[in-house]
């Protein structure tokens, strides 16, 4: 190929993983949970975001020519690795990009990077401090089935924040040094996600005390995007009269659906959102 031929490259919405971080809560423990998260957005300085590719499906396009191609695979051992990613060896990429379009290249499939938690725990404990967990591992569902037959069970949850998991699983294996007493409000705020899912609210009943008595100085006295979050933790938390506070703000000065463009992930009661 001539050196001044150019060339579209696509790289296509997937993810590598970096090495697993471990964590023993309990070295007899029977369950290992496994959480995703994402690291890095934007592998290609410029790039799109994978929430904004993965809405459009619409791979990204970098226009550069052969030997700028050649010196980002000789710089990058993370756009070598895309070829192990897709499966598929360069051969095969060019002629996908040959059938494509002349010119054309499809290189790679990474625009994002997640990282992989793996957290030894006990069972027993989850069993007596989270009603859900119980349901889980107890009674006759397949994970606890799982975890009958064969004495261990791998549990994912894709969907949990890992920071604040960790936070949680300390108090449930009375791990209590590692227990943080101020949290900021995004670490709060999923806090109280998880506390919701996993009904945990017994458990956590005098941190929470410390965590919301460390930010009440921050407490948002107009409507601000922070009041949605504190709604959703003086519910969770059980503190009434700051919830009653907070969610009249809500309702005075919101011009819009309480909740409608940042509050529908956040435990809130209905009640609250309808009006």
């Amino acid at each position: 190929a001539q050196r001044d031929q150019k060339h579209f490259i696509t790289f296509q919405s997937a993810c590598t993983m970096t090495p697993s971080i471990n964590r023993v809560f309990d070295p007899d423990g029977d369950v290992v949970l496994v959480l995703t998260e994402e690291i890095d957005d934007g592998l290609i300085e410029g790039a799109s975001p994978r929430g904004e590719l993965a809405e459009t499906s619409t791979p990204e396009q970098l226009f550069i020519d052969d030997e700028g191609a050649d010196e980002m695979l000789a710089e990058d051992n993370t756009l070598r690795h895309i070829f192990t990613l897709a499966g598929e060896d360069q051969a095969d990429l060019t002629r996908k990009g040959e059938e494509s379009a002349p010119g054309n290249q499809e290189i790679g499939h990474c625009l994002s990077t997640y990282s992989e938690t793996r957290l030894r725990v006990s069972s027993k404990h989850l069993i007596l401090a989270s009603p859900v967990f119980k349901a889980m591992l107890a009674r006759n569902f397949k994970e606890s089935a799982t975890l009958r037959s064969t004495g261990t069970l791998e549990l994912q949850l894709p969907d949990d924040d890992p920071a604040a998991l960790l936070v949680l699983l300390d108090i449930i294996h009375g791990d209590t040094p590692q227990v943080p007493r101020e949290v900021d409000l995004p670490m709060l705020t999923q806090l109280a996600v998880l506390v919701d899912k996993y009904q945990l609210y017994k458990v956590v009943g005098v941190y929470s005390e410390f965590w919301i008595d460390s930010l009440k100085g921050k407490i948002p006295q107009s409507f601000t995007q922070d009041l949605v979050p504190w709604i959703s933790i003086f519910y969770v938390f059980a503190r009434p009269t700051e919830f009653k506070v907070v969610t009249r703000i809500a309702q005075r000065e919101s011009k819009a659906r309480i909740g409608e463009d940042d509050g529908n992930d956040l435990p809130i009661p209905e009640s609250v959102f309808g009006n």
